[in-house]
C-alpha cells in the first residue's frame, strides 16, 4: 500500500482532514507463532474534533529494524491553550508495555517535560499506566488566566488501572492577588468507580525550594485543606466535603482584604450544595 489517503478510508467521524500512508507489511511464522513486521509512514496529518486540531508532519516505524516509532512536529491547536508544540516524539512498542521517554512540549511561553508507560497494553482489564509531567505554564498561554500575569511551575503524576487512578500534584504560585505569600497548592487525589477522592487538596507555604519530590515540597503550613468525596464526576455531588482553614488566612480579593478561619463541610449537587 504505497501513498495512500488516510481519509478515504478511515471513518468521517474521526475527523481526518489530511494525511497519506504508506504501508508494507510481511507475515511469516506458523499458525501457533506468526510473526509480522511493518514498514509504516505517514505524512502530513491533519485531525479536527470538537475544535480542536492535532497536526504532525512524520510518523515513522519499522518493526524489520526495531520496535520505536518516531513522530515529528506535533501541533494541537485548543480553544483553552496556545498551540501546543513537540517537536519530536520518540516511544517504544514491545509486546509487554509502550514506552515514552522524556518528552519536551512547548507552548510560546512555557515548557514541560513528560514521559510515560503502559503495561500490558493488549489486555483492557490488566493494563498498568503512569503519567508524569514537570516543568512550568506561563499565564500568558492560558487566555483564561492572562490577567494573572505568571510563571507556574508544576508537578503531576497521573497512575493507575482500569478501576482505580491516582491524581497527584503540585503547582508553586509565586506570585498572586489573592493570597498574601508564595504558597504551594498540592493535590493527592484518586479517581475509583467514577468518584473522585480528595486525600488532600491544600495551600501550603512555600519553604523556598520547589523540587520535583512532592513530598519534600510539602515542608510549609497547610493553610488551608480540602479533604472529601466528589460522587459521580460527570455531575458532581459533593460528600463529607470539608473545607479547613487552621490558622487564620488573609485573602486580597480586589480592595479588600478577607480574614478566615475555621471550618465548613459541603454536602449535595455541586451547583447547589448545603454548606454547614
Amino acid at each position: 500500500m504505497d501513498k495512500v489517503e488516510l481519509k478515504h478510508f478511515i471513518p468521517a467521524k474521526y475527523g481526518i482532514k489530511t494525511g497519506v500512508l504508506s504501508l508494507a507489511a510481511k507475515i511469516s511464522g506458523t499458525l501457533d507463532n506468526v510473526i509480522h513486521k511493518e514498514n509504516i509512514k505517514i505524512d502530513n496529518f491533519s485531525a479536527e474534533s470538537g475544535g480542536n486540531t492535532l497536526s504532525f508532519l512524520s510518523f515513522r516505524m519499522n518493526t524489520n529494524k526495531d520496535n520505536i516509532a518516531y513522530v515529528s512536529n506535533i501541533l494541537l491547536d485548543n480553544k483553552y491553550t496556545n498551540q501546543i508544540k513537540l517537536p519530536s516524539l520518540k516511544f517504544f512498542v514491545e509486546p509487554d508495555y509502550i514506552k515514552i521517554p522524556e518528552t519536551s512540549i512547548y507552548m510560546a511561553n512555557s515548557k514541560l517535560v513528560a514521559n510515560s508507560e503502559i503495561l500490558n497494553y493488549n489486555s483492557t482489564n490488566n493494563q498498568v499506566f503512569s503519567f508524569n509531567l514537570e516543568g512550568f505554564v506561563n499565564s500568558k498561554d492560558i487566555p483564561s488566566l492572562k490577567a494573572q500575569s505568571g510563571k507556574y511551575p508544576l508537578i503531576l503524576t497521573f497512575s493507575g488501572n482500569k478501576n482505580v487512578q491516582n491524581i497527584n500534584g503540585q503547582i508553586l504560585v509565586e506570585q498572586t492577588t489573592v493570597l498574601d505569600e508564595p504558597a504551594i497548592i498540592n493535590l493527592t487525589s484518586r479517581i475509583e468507580k467514577n468518584n473522585l477522592k480528595i486525600d488532600d487538596l491544600s495551600i501550603l507555604s512555600f519553604n523556598g525550594k520547589f523540587s520535583n519530590d512532592l513530598k519534600s515540597n510539602l515542608r510549609g503550613a497547610k493553610r488551608a485543606v480540602i479533604t472529601g468525596m466528589v460522587e459521580n464526576i460527570k455531575e458532581p455531588v459533593f460528600k463529607n466535603l470539608r473545607v479547613s482553614v487552621p490558622q487564620q488566612l488573609c485573602l486580597h480579593i480586589a480592595d479588600t482584604i478577607a480574614q478566615i478561619k475555621g471550618d465548613l463541610f459541603l454536602n449535595g449537587r455541586y451547583d447547589n450544595p448545603e454548606i454547614v
